[in-house]
């Protein structure tokens, strides 16, 4: 954290690593924009004889870069440090002048990088280091051709989405550096299987790994709240696995958690998000969790209920269309 009567100069690049605005700072006020002069050969600054107390002098820059992400799909900042690096300056003026080859005071940029060009023919590298890929906390890996899917994703991730699963969502896999969540689809050749959950590790005692949900893509054209109740049952699968990360529970033992826990809550949602019939909530809620103890609980009626609303929402009968 800078200190806020920090002084000292900003330099913002963009990620393909060209100059973009710079502003200099006293005392956590800034007092001037910056920006980077472009000097073509034969048009350098000249010092005439007129000055003559001039003192040589040497100035090491240590420069701190951080790389800082935008993440649209999930209205999310990651700011990160980068190796700093260091540059040194140096200013001896003669009583002729200065060389012709050279300047004092001005960046120029070059396909070679920036380069800091001082008097007695010197110049020191003043480059950016290299930046790294973004790290995607939360990566969704779905394909423009379904813009359904891959919308109603988006969504369920979204910040501006505020309910209760998001958050938990978010709280693991935007703030735990060790564990990712990334979202696909792809059509998984069963039409009667919604989607499915995974976790990968290479440690032995899965301290980090990644997440991955997977929505069949024949959900494309499926209703908006068939879609999302979906990829929430799978986000669900997923948290539990993250609370379970030790001694990971079985897909039926998390049907049963997430029945007993959790159908208020996807049902909530749903009303919430697209306004549906409470009883259509809990019907899609309960999507996925008929084989639990919770379930066959339930009169003939009511799965019979359950089973009618749930196709209906599927095959796109009932709910908001996508496409």
């Amino acid at each position: 954290m800078i200190d806020q009567n920090w002084s000292g100069i900003v330099d913002l690049f963009t990620y393909d690593e060209h100059y973009f605005i710079g502003f200099e700072i006293d005392k956590g006020k800034i007092l001037a924009a910056r920006k980077m002069e472009k000097i073509s050969d034969g048009n350098r600054k000249v010092i005439t004889t007129e000055n003559k107390d001039y003192k040589c002098s040497v100035v090491t820059t240590t420069t701190d870069w951080y790389q800082i992400t935008y993440v649209l799909e999930t209205n999310t900042w990651y700011v990160e440090a980068l190796s700093p690096t260091s540059s040194t300056s140096y200013n001896c003026p003669m009583d002729s002048g200065m060389n012709q080859s050279t300047s004092g005071g001005n960046f120029t940029y070059g396909g070679d990088g920036f380069l800091w060009y001082n008097s007695s023919s010197g110049t020191s590298s003043y480059y950016p280091p290299d930046v790294p890929l973004p790290l995607l906390k939360i990566l969704i890996s779905i394909s423009d051709e379904k813009p359904c899917i891959k919308n109603a994703a988006q969504n369920a991730v979204s910040a501006d989405f505020a309910n209760e699963i998001t958050n938990l969502i978010n709280e693991i896999f935007q703030e735990k550096e060790d564990y990712r969540l990334e979202i696909e689809s792809y059509d998984l050749g069963d039409n009667s299987l919604d989607g499915f959950h995974t976790f990968s590790t290479a440690s032995s005692n899965n301290s980090y790994g990644t997440f991955s949900v997977v929505i069949n893509s024949i959900l494309e054209n499926s209703s908006k709240e068939y879609i999302t109740a979906t990829i929430f049952h799978e986000f669900l699968h997923a948290y539990l696995g993250y609370l379970n990360l030790g001694n990971f529970l079985s897909e039926s033992q998390e049907h049963e958690e997430m029945a007993v826990e959790y159908i208020g809550v996807l049902s909530k949602i749903l009303v919430e998000r697209y306004g549906v019939r409470k009883t259509d909530a809990m019907a899609l809620a309960w999507g996925g969790l008929q084989g639990t103890q919770s379930y066959s609980k339930k009169s003939s009626t009511e799965k019979n209920d359950i089973g009618l609303i749930n196709q209906a929402y599927k095959n796109g009968q009932k709910g908001t269309k996508c496409n």
